[in-house]
């Protein structure tokens, strides 16, 4: 095997690393943050309040897992680099 190949493996792994830790903290943030919107809904419940904030951000988190995780984004990158 030449260095190029094993360094692009290297990186190919550690990429694939890195994405599978950014996804499971992305959805431990969700999680968190969808049990707790109910109790902090109590400060303004008429209003926006921090409740529906804290759903925000879990919807945000959960549309940043779903791309982080998504298949084709490496492979678009590998096709624009060649």
């Amino acid at each position: 095997m030449s260095a190029a190949h094993l360094a692009a493996t290297h990186t190919s792994r550690a990429g694939l690393a890195l994405r599978g830790l950014t996804a499971a903290v992305l959805l431990v943030d969700a999680v968190v943050h969808i049990r707790l919107a109910s109790g902090y809904q109590l400060s303004a419940p008429s209003g926006i309040g921090a409740g529906n904030l804290f759903r925000l951000e879990a919807a945000v988190a959960g549309a940043a897992l779903l791309w982080t995780g998504h298949p084709a984004r490496g492979r678009t990158r590998a096709i624009a680099d060649q």
